[in-house]
């Protein structure tokens, strides 16, 4: 399935606003919101011309591993 530039921002914002509304993770030295950084990096690549579906296939590998790493954590199994 391709996704286009559209459609990844699309998405970025939409999960930005969850995040938003969770009052989520500050980045230990800076106190910057992480979730931020991780959008403005995300901004950054599709600024470079990087492909958005490999942008898109990165974020989905990482998630994979997040997920995996969980183990039998309550937020694995809310996942489920």
């Amino acid at each position: 399935m391709k996704i286009t530039k559209r459609q990844l921002k699309r998405i970025i914002k939409e999960e930005k606003a969850k995040v938003l509304k969770e009052d989520a993770f500050r980045h230990p030295k800076t106190g910057e919101n992480m979730w931020l950084m991780l959008n403005d990096i995300v901004d950054n690549l599709l600024t470079n011309g990087v492909d958005p579906e490999e942008i898109a296939n990165e974020l989905n590998g990482l998630a994979t591993d997040v997920v995996a790493s969980a183990g039998d954590s309550p937020y694995r199994r809310g996942l489920e």
